[in-house]
């Protein structure tokens, strides 16, 4: 989709014999979109065209996915007879999809991201882990989430959470430690996505709010209520805020006004992932 008109450029549409396929994650990573599905595989599909180029078949089926330079890192749960039995966090090589570790964790449905030598992923019911990236050790486990984390972000200090248990916290990378006055802020509602930038959060919250959040008072500075379901995927650029959901729309939402610049309609699916391109 062009960013700049909210039009349609090329739509890819997976060859896959699972009757519920549809994309949980997608990264792009230079000239190739990265996808995560619901039928265990990971497609490489070049962003120029839309074309596949490469398929990957994982352990388990992925609930979430990040990459770096030369591996992809992916919750995934493992199945037998329809019946989640269990889960792990694997690391495969990018070129080839072989696994080079994986540990027991049960990812829960829950997201993964990267920052550096170091993964933080939700796990179990709703706890938080740091793991080194080269081996899968766990560092240290944040626990004071009492449902399942929904969102996941990382920046040179800090760590931010959101989950169904209405709260967004922000969590010290070096130590684990939640930092005080991030906790109770929603707690009524459910925060489906988070995005950050220097100074201020977005975040999905209830069922169809964007909320713009300063990191350090935590006061909200706007509320666009545009959408019509729950908001899933926000990332953000210089000047916009790209927010999709379950409402199967694509928006672009001016940062400092809150205010919606255009609206993407050719979806006839929940949206669950979003990915932007920052052209030079």
């Amino acid at each position: 989709i062009d960013k700049s008109n909210g039009e349609e450029i090329w739509s890819f549409k997976a060859d896959s014999s699972y009757q519920y396929y549809s994309p949980w994650k997608i990264i792009l990573d230079g000239d190739v979109i990265f996808i995560a599905g619901t039928d265990g595989t990971v497609r490489k599909i070049d962003k120029n065209s839309g074309k596949e180029v490469d398929k990957f078949s994982l352990s388990g089926r992925p609930q979430s996915m990040t990459l770096d330079q030369n591996r992809i890192y992916a919750g995934v749960q493992i199945s037998e007879n329809n019946q989640v039995i269990g889960g792990k966090i694997i690391a495969i090589d990018k070129s080839t999809g072989n696994e080079v570790w994986s540990i027991e964790e049960d990812p829960y449905s829950q997201p993964i991201a990267i920052n550096g030598n170091y993964l933080y992923s939700g796990v179990e019911y709703s706890d938080l882990v740091k793991l080194n990236k080269n081996n899968g050790q766990e560092i240290w486990r944040f626990d004071e989430h009492s449902h399942p984390i929904n969102a996941i972000i990382v920046d040179e200090n800090y760590v931010y959470t959101g989950s169904s248990d209405g709260t967004i916290r922000k969590v010290d990378v070096q130590t684990g430690e939640g930092v005080l006055g991030f906790s109770e802020v929603f707690r009524s509602q459910s925060i489906h996505s988070i995005a950050i930038d220097e100074s201020y959060i977005y975040s999905g919250v209830g069922q169809n709010s964007l909320v713009k959040i300063n990191k350090t008072s935590m006061e909200e500075v706007w509320k666009f209520e545009g959408h019509t379901n729950r908001v899933k995927a926000i990332v953000v650029d210089e000047d916009y805020v790209y927010s999709a959901g379950w409402d199967n729309t694509l928006r672009k939402i001016n940062k400092e006004t809150g205010k919606e610049v255009w609206k993407f309609e050719g979806h006839t699916s929940y949206i669950e992932t979003l990915e932007i391109e920052v052209l030079e």
